[in-house]
């Protein structure tokens, strides 16, 4: 449901609302091992590069540094999307 929430076109609040609440996941480390490396992480980069809302950008990098702060393995096909 997140994914699908954030990567339709719905509106900015409530992607923004989406990802506030995706936050509160992410400080968990073994749910950040599994997120950081799913293709909700790909989504984030391709998003964070398209968007001009400001609001959206900042919920987008907060929830990308959390999971990169939080997680313990990182695969290395995430490199390649551009985020380490």
């Amino acid at each position: 449901h997140i994914y699908r929430s954030v990567a339709h076109s719905s509106p900015i609040n409530e992607k923004v609302n989406t990802l506030s609440y995706f936050e509160t996941l992410c400080v968990d480390t073994a749910a950040a091992n599994v997120l950081i490396n799913s293709s909700l992480m790909t989504l984030f980069v391709r998003m964070l590069r398209a968007s001009k809302a400001p609001m959206l950008r900042i919920r987008l990098t907060s929830c990308m540094g959390l999971l990169l702060r939080h997680a313990t393995y990182i695969t290395e096909e995430l490199s390649g999307c551009g985020v380490v």
